[in-house]
């Protein structure tokens, strides 16, 4: 027999062994947050696609984030804490910013999400090509 101690962990009490509770990752498919991909003027000659990833919830671990463009080999990797990016720009793991080789590129992205400690992986979001800011 299992019973919870907190949200995390349960003890079975023939045993006494502790276990993780393990819920999925939600949302599953990954979904898009406030800025789904989105073609931006930075100001200094350039323009970037920046886009967030809804923000996911799971038990026990930690959320990892991996944006990908469809239309080439351009990926973040897996994102759990804030990071700096190549541009210099201090993001969440949820955010990410993609140099754009032009203002009238348009690109197609998608995201998706993991638990840090089962690795277990959400489906991949909707695809989406940027579109003008």
């Amino acid at each position: 027999m299992l019973f919870m101690l907190g949200q995390k962990l349960l003890r079975d009490v023939t045993t006494g062994l502790l276990q993780y509770s393990i819920s999925p990752i939600v949302p599953n498919p990954a979904e898009w947050g406030e800025y789904e991909p989105t073609s931006v003027d930075g100001g200094d000659g350039n323009w970037y696609h920046i886009m967030t990833s809804e923000v996911g919830e799971t038990t026990p671990g930690v959320i990892e984030y991996w944006f990908e463009c469809t239309d080439n080999n351009d990926e973040s990797g897996w994102h759990s804490e804030q990071w700096e990016d190549e541009f210099g720009n201090l993001l969440e793991p949820y955010e990410i910013v993609f140099l754009a080789p032009g203002e009238d590129d348009h690109r197609s992205y998608r995201c998706k999400m993991r638990d840090s400690i089962t690795h277990y992986e959400t489906g991949w979001s909707e695809v989406l090509e940027t579109y003008p800011y």
